[in-house]
């Protein structure tokens, strides 16, 4: 079950320069507030980003919640898929952050990635972490423009694909890839 914060945004002038953005949603009002398993970053303007997977934020009605003109207006997701692999661990890095490590075994991961792109070239690096090695099926990862249609998200193209398999999961691999985000 996710906790639901209803963000009542309000410009007000304090010490902190930029703005609050939970899972990609302006959320200046938030206050009195403790949330846990999240990762938090600031970017270049100095506006803090904050991926929470088990909460969601709504705005309500009449706030002005516009996302900042370096937000991309796209989508971006990934997406794993797991075929029953053992033994493989990568790490998802995008424009030079940890965004998430992904290990076999773990449920299916659906992850927005919009915090962390940019709009124009952004590069997304999935990086395969040698172990002492892998059984079973593969590894998939995809990351991809799309849609969340109340929940069930639809890829619309799938622009990286990466699937490691029993045979990968003793050699580290790096794949860097160019993500045109418009």
């Amino acid at each position: 079950m996710s906790a639901v914060l209803v963000a009542a945004l309000c410009l007000s002038t304090s010490a902190f320069a930029g703005d609050v953005y939970v899972n990609g949603v302006r959320a200046d009002g938030l206050r009195d507030l403790e949330m846990t398993d999240v990762s938090v970053r600031f970017d270049a303007s100095g506006d803090l980003w904050i991926d929470a997977p088990r909460y969601r934020v709504e705005v309500e009605a009449g706030d002005e919640a516009k996302a900042p003109p370096t937000v991309p207006a796209a989508r971006y997701w990934l997406v794993t898929d797991d075929q029953g692999s053992s033994g493989q661990v990568v790490d998802v890095i995008v424009n030079g952050t940890l965004v998430r490590k992904i290990r076999s075994g773990e449920p299916q991961l659906i992850l927005d990635l919009k915090p962390y792109l940019r709009p124009g070239r952004n590069t997304v690096l999935l990086n395969g972490i040698p172990t002492r090695g892998g059984s079973g099926g593969s590894l998939r990862v995809f990351v991809g423009s799309g849609r969340n249609d109340a929940g069930t998200v639809h890829l619309d193209s799938t622009d990286i694909q990466l699937r490691r398999g029993a045979d990968d999961a003793t050699r580290g691999e790096s794949h860097s890839h160019t993500l045109d985000v418009r």
